[in-house]
């Protein structure tokens, strides 16, 4: 597998000791990645950020100032294909957009992976948005399938965010769950597109009151 890179902004409430500064980037996910600076953090990467957000359901009727803040807080990565962007089982504490590539998300069982879905950034572009609510081991992974762009935005920044302005706290959880119900509805559609047919059993349920009238 190859190693991949990765280029991450500082924020307002920064973990590292200066605002606004590269902070050495620590190991994730067990794969290899190096950090470089592609760009300036703060002002470069809000302008690229922010009409990226305004398109995204989960940040719509967000107050533009608002918006702003969320895309300062926002990290910039990187990924070249075959890297490992999320592992099934170890901890996911971000929300991850995709600004340009595919990403396969897939599932570990018996000692094989297998698809759920493949998600770019036309389309379904966003994965790990539970995250942002609930600290948990992830149940799925995530690999690049060519080089890709993520935007991605912490539990900790989102947290940050809401004591600020905990009015839209319920708003922003109640579009989140949304969001995933309808990840979820696609990668079931997805399986049952191509599952064999033999995999599964169609449900029919016996109607009693049907019964009854064909018996007369």
């Amino acid at each position: 597998m190859t190693g991949s890179w990765c280029c991450r902004t500082g924020a307002w409430w920064s973990r590292a000791p200066t605002t606004n500064s590269w902070r050495k980037e620590e190991p994730f996910m067990n794969s290899s990645r190096d950090t470089n600076p592609l760009e300036v953090p703060g002002r470069g990467l809000i302008d690229e950020a922010l009409p990226f957000l305004q398109r995204l359901p989960i940040f719509s009727d967000t107050p533009y100032d608002l918006l702003k803040l969320y895309a300062y807080l926002a990290e910039k990565e990187q990924y070249r294909k075959g890297d490992v962007i999320l592992r099934q089982g170890e901890p996911c504490d971000r929300l991850f957009l995709i600004m340009s590539g595919r990403v396969a998300i897939w599932q570990e069982h018996r000692h094989r992976r297998f698809l759920l879905q493949e998600l770019d950034h036309e389309s379904v572009n966003y994965f790990g948005e539970l995250s942002l609510i609930a600290e948990f081991d992830c149940f799925y992974g995530a690999s690049a399938l060519c080089a890709v762009d993520l935007l991605s935005f912490s539990r900790e920044s989102f947290h940050k965010v809401m004591e600020r302005f905990p009015g839209r706290y319920r708003q922003a959880v109640d579009r989140i769950v949304r969001l995933r119900i309808h990840r979820f509805v696609e990668q079931t559609n997805y399986l049952f597109d191509h599952l064999r047919e033999d995999a599964w059993r169609e449900f029919v349920l016996d109607d009693p009151a049907g019964s009854n009238r064909s018996q007369d």
